[in-house]
């Protein structure tokens, strides 16, 4: 089987990762109506994948050793069609057990995208992640546009649901079939956990978490406050959702070029201005007007690029065996800094009063990433 063929459904796997998980605040007023939820349960329905995200992470290098690669992504890509169907039966309990098994599969697939990468095109892995990344972001986007006019169409919350599931079937069932007969190299090696303590020893290893950790809480801490201090600049409520709407648009193309640029020669000097950029955009994303709408812009090119650049730099370990472990432990303890990220954003606004304590903070976290990821960026070479 080519590379070709083999990084396909790879890249295809992007497209339900996040559209299952965006496809539900829209539909939340429904939800809650029919079946009763507390803001809290309902908080639920996206906070409970995000803390499966860094949970279950750690459970990957497990599964992947026992089970290889491919077959390891198969029972992700099943768990997570499984509470994709058990999601719209209509009562809180298998809304919640459904939304956990979308967490949980979406947790490994998150993983095991770079180990795949790293094996099907090792010569190529910045724009494979950004074909990754664009991908992601186009289901994301399509997930929380398609649920909204279908809604309005008078389709019930449940079928819209149900419309996702038959999606993730349909996806899993592809994969199945063009992947079910493929042999994974991996087999033989070290024990899962001790390849992980051998990972945890590596000083890049926790560089990569503390860079991929800082900025995941920075992203989902501008995705969740962005509309916020957007109205509190004046924008409108369609203005806001537009800004942000523009932000992830910006973040989808910077995603897919940006990496190639910060790898290539002189990367290290573009690097230094794009994060330049993104601090610019926090310092100028609450001034108001065109102001506003010129930080939206900056803060789209330096957020695709930064998380794109996470993944370039785990798949990038000069140990090819070690790729799934610091995938995990990357990927792991950054969700569950992601997870807090947002409301730690949001009590700091709280106590302030003011949105400018929380753009400071953000743009100093960034500071931090932007020195990590020069760092990450000098080559990495394999123990003797």
């Amino acid at each position: 089987m080519g590379t070709a063929a083999r990084i396909a459904p790879v890249l295809a796997t992007a497209l339900l990762l996040r559209s299952l998980i965006t496809a539900v605040p829209p539909a939340m007023s429904a939800i809650r109506t029919e079946l009763g939820l507390s803001e809290a349960v309902a908080g639920l329905t996206v906070g409970l994948p995000v803390v499966c995200f860094g949970v279950f992470a750690f459970v990957a290098p497990v599964l992947l050793r026992r089970f290889g690669a491919v077959a390891t992504m198969s029972i992700a890509l099943v768990v997570l069609t499984v509470g994709a169907l058990l999601r719209p039966l209509g009562s809180v309990g298998w809304l919640l057990v459904g939304t956990a098994g979308i967490g949980i599969g979406v947790a490994i697939g998150n993983v095991l995208v770079p180990v795949m990468v790293r094996r099907s095109r090792p010569a190529d892995i910045p724009r494979m992640m950004g074909y990754y990344s664009v991908l992601l972001a186009i289901g994301a986007t399509v997930g929380s546009l398609l649920t909204g006019p279908l809604l309005d169409a008078g389709v019930s919350w449940q079928a819209v649901l149900f419309g996702w599931a038959v999606f993730a079937a349909a996806l899993t069932g592809t994969w199945l079939a063009t992947t079910g007969r493929r042999q994974d190299a991996d087999h033989g090696a070290a024990p899962a956990s001790g390849t992980v303590r051998t990972a945890a020893r590596q000083r890049r290893t926790w560089l990569i978490v503390a860079y991929m950790g800082l900025q995941s809480a920075v992203f989902y801490g501008c995705i969740t406050w962005l509309p916020t201090q957007l109205g509190s600049a004046g924008f409108s409520v369609a203005d806001a959702s537009l800004g942000l709407a523009l932000f992830n648009a910006v973040g989808m193309v910077s995603s897919f070029y940006g990496p190639r640029v910060v790898t290539g020669r002189g990367g290290r000097g573009a690097w230094t201005v794009l994060v330049l950029t993104y601090i610019a955009g926090f310092l100028l994303v609450t001034g108001g007007g065109a102001t506003s709408w010129l930080g939206v812009v900056l803060l789209g090119l330096g957020q695709g690029v930064l998380f794109t650049l996470a993944l370039t730099f785990i798949a990038h370990t000069a140990d090819p065996r070690l790729v799934g472990a610091v995938s995990s432990l990357a990927q792991g303890c950054s969700y569950l800094l992601a997870a807090v990220g947002p409301s730690g954003f949001g009590a700091l606004h709280s106590a302030s009063g003011s949105w400018w304590p929380v753009q400071v903070t953000m743009a100093v976290t960034t500071v931090v990433v932007g020195a990590l990821g020069l760092v990450l960026l000098r080559p990495e070479r394999p123990a003797a």
